[in-house]
Parts: C-alpha cells; sequence; structure tokens
C-alpha cells in the first residue's frame, strides 16, 4: 500500500461520481497523482489511497492524529473484540450474546476459495480489522476496500499499513454513488455495513451494477424483530447517535435484494438471529 501501483493496474475501472465521465489517472510521483474527469476535478490519491468524496485529497486518512484515539473507530475494533466488560454488557443487551467476526470471515474465505483469481469489492472496509485476514490469505485476489467515513478509512490504512498487504486499494465513496464502471467485481464483500447506510436499498443497487453478471455478494448485517431488548438498545445507542442510519428486518434485506434482481438468495444466523449472513448472486448474462 505504499505506491500508485494498484491505481496504475486497475485505473480503468473508475468513473466521476458525480458526471459518471470517465476518469484519467494522472501519476505526479510513485506514491501521489490525481483521478480528473474531463470537466478538470480531480480526485486526490496517495500511496494507495482515493478521495472521491472531497474532491481534494488531505491527509485525514493517512493520519490518525492523538485525538483521534477513542473515536467511532477505535470503539467500533473494541465492540467486536468484546476489550472489556463494559463492551460485553453492550454485546450481551443489543445482539444476546458476544459478535463472532470469525464465523463470517470464514465464510468469505471459503467463496473466494472458489475464485482462481479475481477482482472483490469490500464496502463498507470499516476499519479492516475483519478485513485484513481476508486480503492477507488470499494475495492472488485484488481488493477494492471503501468507506464513506475518513475515520474508518484512516483507522483502515493504519491497520494495514507496514503489513506488507499490497493487494488493496482504499477508496473513500458514496456507497449510493459509487466511483465504479459496470460489472466490474467477480465479488462483494458488505461486513456488518448495510446498517450504517442512509439508504441501504441504493447500496444494494450499487452492489449489484458493479457485479460481474454470475458474480457473488456476501454480507453480514443487523435485522431488528428478533430481540426487544436488543431492538431498544440499538435504538437509543446506535439510531439515535446516528450510528446507525437504516434499520431493517428480514424480510425488507430480502426484499431489497430481489427487487434489485438478486437470485438465489440464502440466510444463515451468525448470532442469534439478530446478526444474519446473507448471499446472493448475479444472474449470468
Amino acid at each position: 500500500m505504499n505506491d500508485n501501483k494498484l491505481l496504475m493496474e486497475f485505473q480503468d475501472i473508475f468513473i466521476c461520481p458525480d458526471s459518471r465521465e470517465e476518469v484519467k489517472f494522472v501519476k505526479k510521483n510513485d506514491a501521489e497523482g490525481n483521478f480528473i474527469n474531463k470537466f478538470e476535478t480531480r480526485f486526490g490519491a496517495r500511496k494507495g489511497v482515493v478521495d472521491f468524496v472531497g474532491h481534494e485529497f488531505t491527509e485525514r486518512i493517512l493520519k490518525r492524529g492523538k485525538d483521534s484515539k477513542g473515536d467511532l473507530a477505535d470503539q467500533y475494533d473494541d465492540l467486536l473484540v468484546s476489550k472489556d466488560l463494559l463492551h460485553k454488557i453492550f454485546n450481551g443487551l443489543a445482539w444476546g450474546e458476544d459478535l463472532k467476526p470469525e464465523i463470517f470471515i470464514n465464510s468469505v474465505k471459503v467463496m473466494l476459495t472458489e475464485m482462481q483469481q479475481g477482482f472483490v469489492l469490500d464496502f463498507p472496509v470499516i476499519t479492516s480489522i475483519t478485513s485484513e485476514p481476508i486480503y492477507r490469505d488470499f494475495n492472488h485476489i485484488k481488493f477494492v476496500a471503501g468507506d464513506y467515513s475518513a475515520s474508518f478509512l484512516s483507522k483502515a490504512y493504519q491497520n494495514l499499513w507496514g503489513r506488507k498487504i499490497d493487494n488493496v486499494i482504499l477508496i473513500q465513496a458514496n456507497p449510493s454513488r459509487l466511483p465504479i464502471k459496470d460489472n466490474i467485481f467477480d465479488a462483494v464483500i458488505s461486513i456488518n455495513g448495510l446498517n450504517l447506510f442512509k439508504e441501504f436499498s441504493l447500496a444494494i443497487k450499487e452492489f449489484y451494477r458493479v457485479m460481474k453478471p454470475g458474480g457473488k455478494i456476501l454480507g453480514s448485517c443487523y435485522v431488528s424483530g428478533k430481540n426487544k431488548t436488543g431492538d431498544k438498545v440499538v435504538d437509543y445507542f446506535l439510531t439515535k447517535k446516528e450510528i446507525f442510519k437504516s434499520v431493517f428486518n428480514k424480510d425488507e434485506l430480502s426484499s431489497a435484494l430481489k427487487g434489485t434482481g438478486f437470485v438465489n438468495l440464502g440466510f444463515s444466523s451468525l448470532v442469534k438471529d439478530v446478526i444474519i449472513q446473507f448471499m446472493a448472486s448475479k444472474p449470468n448474462a
């Protein structure tokens, strides 16, 4: 992740998120450049990270200062691993037990094992705490890992930097308007992400659009209606604080996937039917 090698290799997959026009990558040096559309709008790229949101690259993603410690990104990681008693209590109330990211990671590895090579979208990457072992174990596969949050991307960059992971591009992008051409990815991963999107159904449509025919999506998310206490905890601590921007039940998720065109839907429980795993595929052309 220390240069623009992958950006140069896959520069043709990106488009301007606003105009939907093609963009051209203009290299400044081995670590920096810009994606530029015909209107001369610039989307900065540095050290394998691209900002398709701010139009002007800043250091906010590459650097996590002292004031970043204890922010939402750190709290997410602490919650995922039940770092202390407080996080254990929250997980017990909200989900009924500790989160089990290793179950989903193993499911992703099974899916990717079937791919001899390929191109995968991981959105949202959040802090990369669950994605990092996937990138490492499947270094023959290229990943575009994106998020809308600069805070999450900054933590993801920090987590991946220096670990000799050279098969990942990080992008800051809006999930409802991905800066990617149609029919690009062999698979899409969405780990605990749909609840973070204001319009999760639009994100699903975008995932469908950027997938190749026959491609698969594998994701996990919180669904309401399975744990009354958990629903109240989620509403008070996550929804009202706008950490969760959308809440839906399993039937609504299924309808959104089917309505977009996905087929071969499958669901399984990760944490007491409150956190579920879903899989679907895009029909072959």
